[in-house]
């Protein structure tokens, strides 16, 4: 009996051990977020009708045509833009001349010479009428670029002009933008002082009513006085209201 202890407890432990390996849980799945695999708009918005922002003009962007008028006499009439154009001009010049270094310059000439020699140096003593012709082709001074000095004065012009040009566009769209926002902005306030000031003429006339059914004992004086202080309130933020737009 003490023989065969052993190799029941080793097959017990063996058992043991290959049932705590066995998990009775369920295999976890995660679960589908529920988040649309696409945009809801992409049902409605077709490929075609998408326009990149970059593309579009300042005109399509904004299609108000008051705006577009005064955005055109602000870009007609800024001197800081005139002065950009007129940096591009000088810049493309620069660039022409840099490029135009690049290549030799071949310089042609021709000319013809007549001339009559005197009878007494001839063999015959008559008068030879001679004609003379000159062809000549120069190149003037060329640099053989073989360490890249031409090519880079050529780059460095290049690369002035496009910055000239990046910065005529950077400060149209500058300018652009600020007429843009002025213009909103002044909008925003002209509706909302409309706003402000059909809520102080409301808050008018429930005073008054409020004061007549006051004076007629309909009311408390505690009516009357928070109908007061509604009026007060009202009339200050139409105050502020002035203000902000006059410091705009």
């Amino acid at each position: 009996m003490f023989n065969s202890l052993p190799k029941h407890l080793t097959s017990v432990l063996l058992l043991a051990g290959i049932l705590s390996g066995c998990s009775m849980a369920p295999t976890y799945v995660r679960p589908v977020a529920p988040v649309a695999s696409n945009y809801p708009a992409e049902e409605f918005v077709t490929t075609e009708s998408q326009t990149n922002a970059v593309t579009l003009g300042w005109r399509q962007f904004f299609p108000d045509h008051r705006l577009q008028t005064l955005i055109t006499a602000a870009l007609e009439n800024n001197t800081d833009l005139r002065t950009a154009v007129l940096n591009i001009a000088a810049a493309r010049a620069q660039y022409n001349i840099t490029a135009a270094d690049a290549l030799p310059n071949f310089d042609g000439r021709f000319s013809q010479t007549n001339g009559r020699s005197a009878a007494s140096q001839t063999i015959n003593n008559i008068s030879v009428v001679g004609t003379g012709y000159a062809v000549g082709l120069n190149m003037t001074a060329f640099e053989l670029d073989f360490f890249g000095r031409v090519r880079s004065l050529k780059d460095a012009a290049l690369a002035s002009y496009l910055s000239t040009e990046e910065a005529r566009l950077s400060a149209q769209i500058s300018l652009v933008s600020q007429v843009a926002q002025a213009y909103l902005a002044e909008r925003s306030f002209t509706e909302q002082q409309e706003l402000a000031q059909q809520i102080l003429d409301s808050r008018l006339q429930d005073y008054k009513l409020a004061k007549m059914r006051f004076e007629v004992g309909a009311s408390s004086a505690l009516g009357l006085r928070v109908s007061e202080t509604l009026v007060q309130s009202a009339r200050v933020a139409f105050t502020t209201l002035l203000r902000q737009r006059a410091q705009a």
